[in-house]
C-alpha cells in the first residue's frame, strides 16, 4: 500500500469507497485508476464491483481481451462500462457491439488525455491523427442504452499494426441485386475482401477476379449468374490481401 491508496472499512457490511474533487491524500482526476479486490479470509469468496460517476448510476466494470467478444445485457437508460489497455503501436482501434435492439452510444475514452471518440451506432473505429499520433493508453469503452426495452449486447474490441488483419465482430452484410447481377456488402476502409462460392455450403471455392479492396465503407462486385440452373452460395469473407 501506498500514500495514495484508498482503503475501505473490512468490518462495513458493504465497503465503499468515494473519491471526490477534495479528497484526501489525493484527489479525484483524469487518468488510470486502479480497484484492487483483496480475500483476507481463508475460504474462496464471490463479489461483485460497482462505479458510480457523479451520483449516477454505477454500471459493472469488466475487463476486454483483444479479438475476444464478451456478451453481456444493457438495462434500459444504463450505462455498461468496459477497460481494455493498448500497449504497443498500433494504427487503428476498433470497438464493435453487436447483437442489440434499439438505440446505443458507443464511447470510448482514453485515461491518460481525456481522448474521446463516439458513435451512436455499433462500430466505432478509432484511428491516430495528428493531435494523438499514437494510441497506446488506458481505454474506457461506454455502451448507454438510449431504447426502451433492455438489449443484449455483444462487445470486441480488435486492434492491428501495420499491415495486420483487423477482425471484425459484426458480420458483413451482403445484397444481391438480381437485375443488375450486383453483389454489394459493408466493409472496414481500405480493408481486402473476396468472394467465395459453394454448391453445398461445405467446399468452397473463391470467385476469379473478386479480390477487392475498399476505399469506404461499401464494395460491389458484378456477378454472372448466367449458368445450368444449379444452385449456388455466395458468402463474402475478409482477407488479408493479395
Amino acid at each position: 500500500a501506498t500514500i495514495y491508496d484508498y482503503i475501505t472499512d473490512p468490518s462495513s457490511e458493504t465497503p465503499q469507497i468515494h473519491i471526490h474533487s477534495t479528497t484526501q491524500p489525493v484527489p479525484l482526476a483524469p487518468g488510470a485508476w486502479f480497484i484492487s479486490v483483496i480475500n483476507r479470509s481463508s475460504k474462496p469468496g464471490q463479489f461483485s464491483l460497482a462505479v458510480d460517476y457523479d451520483g449516477s448510476a454505477g454500471s459493472l466494470i469488466e475487463s476486454i481481451v483483444n479479438n475476444r467478444s464478451l456478451a453481456s445485457t444493457l438495462p434500459v437508460s444504463s450505462t455498461n462500462l468496459y477497460s481494455t489497455v493498448v500497449d504497443s503501436t498500433l494504427n487503428r482501434l476498433l470497438v464493435e457491439v453487436g447483437d442489440f435492439v434499439g438505440p446505443i452510444l458507443l464511447t470510448a475514452t482514453r485515461s491518460e488525455d481525456g481522448w474521446t471518440q463516439s458513435v451512436s451506432s455499433g462500430r466505432l473505429l478509432i484511428r491516430p491523427d495528428a493531435t494523438h499520433p499514437s494510441l497506446t493508453g488506458h481505454w474506457t469503452v461506454a455502451i448507454a442504452n438510449h431504447g426502451t426495452v433492455t438489449t443484449p449486447i455483444t462487445l470486441q474490441v480488435s486492434t492491428a499494426g501495420v499491415g495486420s488483419i483487423l477482425p471484425s465482430l459484426n458480420r458483413i452484410k451482403a445484397s444481391l441485386d438480381l437485375g443488375s447481377e450486383m453483389l454489394s456488402w459493408t466493409t472496414i476502409p481500405f480493408e481486402f475482401y473476396q468472394i467465395e462460392s459453394t454448391a453445398d455450403l461445405e467446399n468452397w471455392q473463391v470467385v476469379s477476379g473478386s479480390l477487392h479492396q475498399s476505399a469506404g465503407e461499401e464494395a460491389s462486385h458484378k456477378m454472372s449468374l448466367s449458368g445450368s440452373g444449379d444452385t449456388r452460395f455466395f458468402r463474402v469473407v475478409q482477407v488479408t490481401g493479395p
